[in-house]
């Protein structure tokens, strides 16, 4: 057993490839699937959501910003939400971070999600996560 073919246990050699990036070409997601994320997570996903659109169109300087964004409407929350009554609801905080989103979104990605064309490819409906999310059941 001194070649390789001769080992059964040789793993095969296989490129490495990096499957946490889009790749241009593939499916968009909707412009409401920002505002969905954030209301079903945090800023933070929702921001995730406009990153994965933005790979995809081949706009990769503007992902930083786009993950910026959502971790400062975050922190501004966690900020606001310190020096509020303990009385105060939640519903107007989660309300305009998902517009603030949904709008963040709308600026960045809105000519390429509203309709799928050659350019921009298939439009896809929700993140993964949500699918996921949407369709397990939830046991105790």
């Amino acid at each position: 057993m001194t070649a390789p073919q001769d080992n059964p246990f040789q793993t095969p050699a296989a490129p490495l490839q990096d499957n946490s990036s889009a790749a241009p070409g593939e499916p968009l997601f909707r412009l409401a699937a920002a505002g969905i994320a954030t209301f079903f997570g945090t800023p933070i996903a929702g921001s995730w959501v406009i990153a994965q659109n933005l790979k995809r169109l081949n706009r990769p300087q503007e992902v930083q910003k786009a993950w910026l964004v959502g971790i400062g409407i975050t922190v501004l929350i966690f900020i606001l939400s310190w020096f509020l009554p303990d009385n105060f609801p939640a519903a107007p905080i989660n309300i305009a971070a998902v517009f603030a989103m949904h709008q963040y979104a709308k600026q960045n990605t809105a000519g390429s999600t509203k309709k799928p064309c050659s350019c921009s490819g298939p439009v896809r409906a929700r993140p993964p996560a949500s699918n996921f999310a949407s369709c397990r059941p939830i046991s105790r």
